[in-house]
């Protein structure tokens, strides 16, 4: 993980990008408080998903909760064609056509995802774009679209409701699964790697920010939803924190890293180390 270090020239606080930029290890980087207005840093949060793509598929599945609260909202309602934004390795998208008999469609930025995605969930059909970009497929196409976990890497969320918008049939239907700030602060890898909340909030978009950009958008029918699971941590999902499957733990240092790892084991071993599960799905209608 890298830091990017903006020097400001003028001494005094300024916007990013004046002055001199460079790029240094985190564990080089010591901010004295008294540089404050000299120095201004800024985390680089980017992770290649094409380098991880094979280590993600490996230990990232659909979530049996978030499948099930999607699915139960989707009761009595005629959904032929769906889209999901940023699918990965289309694991949820697997599940919900598996459960929906739709048609199926999915993108992500990531080649060596949808590669991933196409061997371990074949059927669907999924091809390479990029969440900013114009959405290729036609006006009206979809009776749901959606996104899980991937609304914080939307840069600009004004065009892309707008495009869920266009590709949505009238009526249909736009659900956003993200985690609100009292998920971030109150879930598993928070309490056990607590350097990844302010990391955290930083990445991800309000729930009443995101509610307000759909409005913006034309959609309807706002509504918000929430799931919560707890249960005893398994040797499976411990392999998942320690293999780093998670965005969050590949954005902190490496210290927080171990030292999570090591609550956790201490945890284990006393039987009582429970996993959390929060989600807040924000629902639209076209």
């Amino acid at each position: 993980m890298f830091w990017e270090v903006f020097l400001d020239k003028r001494n005094k606080k300024s916007r990013l990008g004046y002055g001199s930029v460079f790029s240094v290890p985190q564990w080089q980087i010591h901010l004295d408080k008294s540089l404050k207005n000299n120095i201004l840093i800024e985390m680089n949060y980017n992770i290649d998903y094409d380098n991880i793509s094979a280590n993600y598929s490996i230990h990232r599945n659909a979530n049996s909760t978030v499948v099930n609260h999607v699915l139960e909202k989707m009761k009595n309602k005629n959904i032929e064609k769906i889209l999901e934004m940023g699918c990965g390795t289309a694991d949820y998208l697997f599940a919900l056509t598996q459960q929906l008999n739709s048609d199926s469609y999915g993108f992500d930025n990531s080649e060596n995802m949808i590669k991933e995605a196409n061997k371990k969930n074949p059927g669907l059909n999924l091809n390479v774009n990029d969440l900013d970009n114009v959405f290729n497929y036609e006006d009206d196409s979809f009776d749901l679209v959606y996104s899980i976990d991937v609304i914080h890497y939307v840069k600009d969320l004004n065009y892309y409701f707008k495009e869920c918008n266009r590709v949505l049939n009238k009526d249909g239907i736009l659900v956003t699964v993200t985690d609100s700030g009292e998920d971030l602060e109150n879930r598993t890898i928070t309490k056990y790697f607590p350097e990844s909340l302010e990391i955290e909030k930083k990445r991800y978009p309000g729930v009443y920010k995101i509610v307000k950009k759909m409005k913006n958008n034309g959609f309807k029918g706002i509504e918000i939803t929430h799931s919560e699971k707890e249960y005893k941590m398994s040797d499976e999902i411990f392999q998942k924190f320690k293999n780093k499957a998670f965005s969050a733990i590949k954005l902190i240092s490496d210290e927080s890293f171990e030292e999570g790892i090591q609550k956790i084991e201490e945890d284990m071993k006393k039987n009582k180390c429970l996993v959390k599960e929060l989600y807040t799905y924000i629902w639209g209608v076209k």
